[in-house]
């Protein structure tokens, strides 16, 4: 019989995409079922219930990596919808407290296959100024790049990686502060954008994917 080590182990490569192969599909589809319909069995193997992100026009969102510290609530994670419903009245609801959502809309995006091209990500219990997710080199030219950081602590407004644009930032006096921002390389270009932490020293989490242009670039 496998041991939770090996079953925790086993999970986190599946649902990273890190086990290829003929039954990677059939399994990756199987293990997101199989937890998502019993949330208290992730929680057993990594400590925590995964973050569900929703909206109101019911659309389906792909969870990309999970980059938590391991010793404090400092945590960052993407989601991406390809050719989702939209409207009035459009709202967003997150699972996760203390937490900030941010949402970024574009249109020209991919939508005959997967958008998705290329992620990586940081934490560390003390964080440095500047502070990147590592870097990523996206596949074609014309990608939207994203990258986002969060602090579980006091702190300012983290300053923005340099050209890179505002998707919002939050200050607070009380838990967390963050921010996300984005930018839409014309021409691929490896990047690894240095957040400025609202509270240099203290934990952090960031991360940072790229998403890929049908023919011509995405529009914000």
């Amino acid at each position: 019989a496998n041991t939770p080590d090996y079953d925790k182990v086993r999970l986190q490569k599946v649902l990273d995409g890190k086990i290829k192969g003929e039954i990677y599909d059939l399994e990756r589809e199987t293990i997101l079922k199989k937890y998502s319909e019993q949330p208290k069995l992730i929680k057993k193997l990594f400590g925590k219930e995964p973050t569900v992100v929703t909206d109101s026009k019911g659309n389906t969102w792909t969870a990309l990596t999970d980059y938590q510290e391991a010793s404090s609530n400092s945590a960052v994670r993407m989601y991406y919808c390809s050719n989702p419903t939209v409207g009035s009245g459009h709202t967003f609801t997150t699972t996760s407290t203390f937490s900030g959502l941010c949402v970024v809309a574009v249109s020209g995006a991919r939508t005959a296959t997967s958008p998705f091209d290329q992620q990586n990500g940081s934490t560390g219990g003390t964080s440095s100024n500047p502070q990147g997710p590592g870097s990523i080199l996206p596949s074609v030219n014309g990608c939207l790049v994203v990258t986002g950081f969060y602090q579980a602590t006091t702190g300012s407004a983290p300053v923005l990686p340099s050209g890179y644009t505002s998707v919002g930032t939050w200050p607070t006096a009380t838990a967390f502060l963050g921010g996300v921002a984005y930018v839409i390389q014309t021409t691929a270009t490896a990047t690894n954008p240095g957040w400025g932490p609202g509270n240099v020293g203290a934990t952090y989490a960031t991360n940072i994917a790229s998403f890929m242009p049908p023919a011509v670039a995405p529009t914000t």
